[in-house]
């Protein structure tokens, strides 16, 4: 029995052993590599409008990772998940990699591929019939997220050809409030790791916004960032949204009214002077009423806010209670240094333009 024993405990042994080897040998085997050229090569990802910088691992001129660069000002080396997906969205085999022709009845879904050639000149055919019927204006360009040269590109071709019509997939109403109230269209790169206090109009800081990598970093700055400097946010939404939950406070408001509140807000802090005067009288115009070079004058924000959006009025407006109203207004001139931010994705209501030009001011 017990030679029996022994032989079974050593077979069952080399049988642990024998497997041990096989499996040390795979892990061997993989940690040599593979066999190829490999180089890393630094771009921007296009997954997202944030422009994250990211690094990407080549091996004989296949893309087989992509990592976030450290040195990139905007997610210094972080990225979030569907950064890392790029290579999925690039392997994908329903990935359309030239043009297509319809070729069946529309609406058929049947599709046959064809040169590059063969589409550029077909597209150069459609658009010499429309400037022969003198109706260039029915060119419309449908691009996705084409900014800077390449939407400037586009515009500047449709206009050529004597169309209006160049559309992108980009939420416009943030960039003429940009710049009607500070003179630039390109999106704002808010200071959010050191604020102090953030009243945030709808901003979506925690659910992604304009770079869901930054702002993660910057929400847990604002949090645990600052030994002894929590910051406190106030989250002014129609709904119980997940940065409304993990804000100090949900201030909930009526759909289409952020634009009143915040000149509700501008009312107590113009009318108890809790505005800072000299950088108003220094960097800013149209304050008080003013005449144009016609000799006519013109309704300043000042005597506006206070003679249109007392308090009382705006609760009515936005449904949020007198006392949340003065609260936030000497709330926000208290704290050092604060800033209000409104939606990035504005354009669900005809005044959002408005209400994020009432907001920036």
């Amino acid at each position: 029995m017990k030679f029996l024993g022994g032989t079974a405990a050593t077979a069952a042994s080399g049988c642990a052993l024998k497997a041990w080897g096989d499996l040390q040998e795979a892990v061997q085997e993989e940690e040599r590599g593979f066999p190829g050229v490999e180089e890393w090569v630094t771009s921007t990802c296009g997954q997202c409008p944030a422009g994250c910088g990211i690094r990407v691992r080549v091996v004989d001129g296949k893309a087989v990772r992509i990592e976030g660069n450290p040195f990139h000002p905007v997610n210094r080396g972080g990225l979030c998940p569907k950064g890392v997906a790029g290579l999925q969205v690039l392997y994908n085999p329903d990935r359309l990699k030239g043009p297509l022709r319809r070729a069946g009845a529309r609406g058929g879904g049947q599709w046959e591929p064809i040169s590059w050639g063969e589409g550029i000149k077909t597209v150069v055919a459609k658009l010499a019939l429309l400037r022969e019927r003198g109706e260039p204006h029915r060119l419309m360009i449908l691009s996705g997220r084409s900014e800077g040269l390449l939407h400037r590109l586009l515009a500047r071709f449709a206009e050529a050809f004597g169309s209006p019509n160049s559309l992108n997939f980009v939420a416009e109403a943030p960039r003429p409030a940009n710049f009607f109230t500070q003179g630039i269209t390109e999106p704002f790169a808010y200071d959010l790791e050191r604020t102090g206090f953030l009243l945030s109009f709808g901003y979506p800081l925690v659910e992604g916004g304009a770079s869901p990598v930054r702002q993660m970093r910057a929400y847990g700055l604002l949090r645990q960032g600052r030994p002894g400097h929590r910051a406190r946010i106030v989250q002014v939404e129609s709904r119980l949204s997940l940065t409304a939950a993990k804000a100090d406070k949900w201030v909930p408001v009526k759909p289409g009214t952020l634009g009143a509140l915040a000149l509700g807000i501008a009312h107590i802090l113009v009318k108890e002077g809790l505005y800072d005067k000299a950088f108003v009288e220094e960097f800013t115009f149209g304050f008080e009423d003013w005449k144009d070079r016609d000799g006519r004058w013109h309704l300043g924000f000042k005597r506006m806010v206070l003679e249109e959006y007392p308090p009382s009025v705006v609760s009515e407006l936005t449904g949020v209670p007198l006392k949340t109203i003065i609260q936030l207004a000497r709330e926000f001139s208290s704290a050092k240094p604060a800033l209000a931010i409104g939606d990035r994705d504005g354009g669900a209501s005809s005044n959002e333009t408005y209400a994020q030009m009432a907001i920036h001011a």
